[in-house]
């Protein structure tokens, strides 16, 4: 699912494939989280990286089966929002969860856009979120041709696994930065 998010990345009309790298996490350091612009897929037991970030974060994803319930954590929950969404593997309702988080770098002068998923099929929603021109485009529609600046957002979602694949993405919680 990382490599195919990758690949629609790279065919965004907004890529400038000249700035444009693919490197595994563990190439990555951490003067690239300070001055880089970043898209990283995956989870905090996958990437370590994103436990640098995820103090930063809204929906932290917490998916160490030692350490308990796999949830995603929500820190500063709105009106009719949970504080915690538990994730099961054995949900007979094959109900998944995925975040979304696009955020300053760890210096300021860049940005990270974060695509995690407690499982393949949860990180690929995501990343079909982002790309399908329409499903993130709909949610930040109040600021297409709006010269004022992107804001930085995260995006909690649901999906539907079954059979390893990850279907209808619905939006539970929106968080927009100040």
């Amino acid at each position: 699912s990382d490599l195919e998010f990758a690949v629609k990345v790279t065919h965004l009309p907004e890529t400038i494939m000249e700035r444009t790298v693919i490197r595994y996490a563990r190439d990555l350091n951490l003067k690239d989280l300070k001055e880089s612009n970043l898209i990283m897929a995956g989870s905090q037991e996958a990437d370590p990286w994103l436990s640098t970030i995820s103090g930063k974060m809204s929906f932290v994803v917490h998916d160490d089966p030692s350490a308990g319930p796999l949830r995603v954590e929500n820190k500063s929950p709105q009106k009719g929002e949970l504080r915690d969404y538990t994730y099961d593997f054995h949900n007979p309702q094959h109900k998944g969860l995925a975040t979304i988080a696009f955020l300053p770098n760890l210096s300021g002068n860049g940005n990270l856009l974060l695509v995690q998923g407690f499982s393949l099929a949860g990180t690929q929603a995501a990343g079909e979120f982002v790309t399908s021109g329409k499903d993130l485009d709909a949610i930040l529609y109040a600021y297409a041709g709006n010269r004022s600046k992107l804001p930085h957002f995260e995006i909690l979602l649901s999906t539907t696994e079954i059979n390893g694949m990850a279907a209808h993405p619905t939006p539970l919680a929106l968080h927009i930065s100040p």
